[in-house]
């Protein structure tokens, strides 16, 4: 992996993923996400689900898939549990990607 990516990581699990856990604003959007065969092609078993959060501080809008479906309140307080946080190279293009244990009201 390269060295520049990792130090990235490590940043932003420690700053971003605080403020996962210390508190978001859930925006009331949740869909699923789906599993996809050998081929490449998308099948209709759902293995998680996208929450799109804002968080204090952050400027953009970030989404973190979870395993089960969250029963939250639109434009609630939310804590994320267990946050994982990182940032990937795909064919010159920069993702960044945010999986977590689940998302509770806070």
């Amino acid at each position: 992996m390269n060295t520049q990516i990792t130090v990235i990581n490590t940043v932003l699990n420690k700053t971003l993923g605080k403020s996962l856990e210390e508190g978001t604003i859930f925006s009331g959007a949740i869909e699923p996400t789906f599993a996809y065969d050998d081929n490449n092609n998308r099948t209709d078993q759902i293995n998680g689900y996208k929450v799109s959060l804002l968080i204090p501080g952050f400027s953009s809008m970030f989404d973190v898939k979870v395993p089960h479906k969250p029963n939250l309140k639109a434009i609630s307080q939310v804590k994320v549990i267990n946050p994982v946080i990182r940032v990937y190279d795909m064919r010159g293009q920069i993702g960044l990607s945010i999986k977590a244990d689940g998302i509770e009201a806070a």
